[in-house]
């Protein structure tokens, strides 16, 4: 909506706000408020929701009250053009002569079902994809090279070791420093007098 609608907004909510208890956006931050909630609605959407408000609620409507029932205006707007397409024949962006072949259907669910039911591939079957593919990150090279040695000679105890030891000395290196925080400053000479 742009200023002018804005306007006409704002005295229709003043208009209904004289009629039922609540709060009007009197406030320019009240209004920046109904501003930023109605930013995407239409004029006539809120204007529709604003006239029938009173027909079945008997307080002053939220911003985000209104924002859902012109939503909802909208969807249902949709949705009709989409079912008069439907009669007509048309897809939703209104094309004719585009209808659903259940043999095309069933030729693709019986793919579907191919693909699910094949075997998944191991870490060797994605790591020749990845390396047949080409320009890879060096991330992705470390996990092609280490999937196909793992494949070819089992689990290294070594790397094993080395990541065990790494994990290690990362603990001790947080704990060290934890314990570095907790260090009174003052008992070992900094800050003294």
């Amino acid at each position: 909506m742009n200023k002018s609608e804005f306007d006409t907004l704002f005295n229709r909510i003043n208009e209904l706000s004289a009629c039922l208890p609540g709060r009007s956006p009197q406030t320019e931050a009240a209004q920046m408020i109904w501003r930023d909630a109605l930013s995407g609605c239409l004029l006539d959407d809120v204007l529709f929701v604003l006239t029938d408000w009173p027909k079945s609620h008997k307080y002053m409507p939220s911003p985000a009250d209104v924002r859902k029932e012109a939503m909802i205006r909208v969807s249902d707007r949709v949705d009709a053009q989409a079912r008069a397409w439907a009669a007509e024949g048309k897809t939703s962006a209104g094309i004719s002569g585009l209808k659903a072949d259940s043999e095309i259907a069933k030729s693709n669910l019986e793919q579907i079902k191919r693909i699910l039911a094949s075997p998944k591939p191991g870490p060797k079957e994605w790591a020749k994809r990845l390396r047949a593919r080409g320009g890879l990150t060096p991330l992705e090279s470390s996990f092609v090279r280490e999937a196909l040695r793992f494949e070819s000679e089992g689990p290294n105890p070594m790397i094993a070791a080395t990541n065990a030891l790494a994990n290690i000395e990362l603990i001790e290196e947080r704990a060290a420093i934890q314990s570095e925080s907790s260090v009174n400053y003052s008992e070992i000479g900094f800050f003294s007098e």
